[in-house]
């Protein structure tokens, strides 16, 4: 199948330029969130949990989140600023960590490995929407007999954000800003979740868990007020938000 390349170098080249300004703009402003969103997430982990492939992998951050919990971490992505944060981001996990920096249909057509776990975390959006089965059924491919894969897309959804969120979130407007000027946006949306849930089904997943939520962003550095917050604003109007986080895995499992 072919990819688009004009796509994905307008892609990469933004993660390059972006890339050392990424966790200051994106992964901080929404870690609380984040810790609450993901926290469902470890009841399904396998336990013993041998390697873990961190897809699209960014700086790391959910290489951060979870990697403790594996014996070897393989970091994948087509951006090699991305991926030199994420050497440092990641340099205090004792795992044994790789950093492939490229496209990730080239890794798993190349990678003969299983893992336990797949993160596809911020990254199924950067595709066309007719590259998502060829994916799965490459990830069906990569996954262990018992693994899991988590996803976490934005979704396209009818609600309009509630006007609490849409306040709270006021603080965060000067640091999109920024984000959005400092190198041109590739085009993209949020995902057909119908559309999404299809395209994993037709490869032999099924959903085990899922969540919907808000961006609610941190306004106080992630304090205590933040937390409380963010964490009210999440409980009260988390059902139909635009944020989707879910944990998948083979249907005959």
């Amino acid at each position: 199948m072919e990819h688009s390349t004009a796509h994905n170098e307008l892609d990469r080249d933004h993660h390059n330029v972006i890339a050392k300004h990424y966790d200051r703009l994106i992964v901080q402003p929404r870690k609380t969130i984040n810790d609450r969103a993901f926290r469902f997430i470890k009841t399904y982990l396998k336990h013993p949990a041998l390697a873990m492939l961190d897809l699209g992998a960014g700086t790391g951050h959910m290489s951060v989140r979870f990697g403790s919990n594996f014996r070897t971490i393989t970091l994948v992505d087509h951006s090699e600023g991305m991926l030199e944060k994420a050497k440092t981001n990641t340099s205090h996990i004792k795992a044994n960590k790789h950093f492939e920096t490229c496209e990730a249909f080239e890794f798993l057509k190349k990678s003969n490995q299983q893992f336990d776990l797949i993160t596809c975390v911020g990254f199924l959006h950067h595709l066309e929407p007719h590259e998502l089965n060829e994916l799965f059924g490459l990830l069906h491919n990569a996954l262990s007999a018992k693994g899991k894969i988590i996803l976490a897309e934005p979704v396209a959804t009818a609600a309009i954000e509630p006007s609490a969120v849409r306040w709270w979130n006021k603080a965060m407007r000067p640091k999109i800003e920024e984000y959005l000027s400092l190198a041109p946006t590739p085009d993209e949306a949020p995902l057909n979740l119908g559309n999404l849930k299809q395209a994993y089904a037709d490869q032999g997943f099924s959903l085990i868990a899922e969540r919907r939520g808000w961006e609610i962003f941190a306004r106080f550095n992630n304090n205590m007020v933040d937390q409380l917050a963010i964490n009210v604003l999440d409980r009260l109007f988390n059902k139909d938000g635009v944020v989707w986080i879910a944990v998948i895995g083979p249907a005959n499992a």
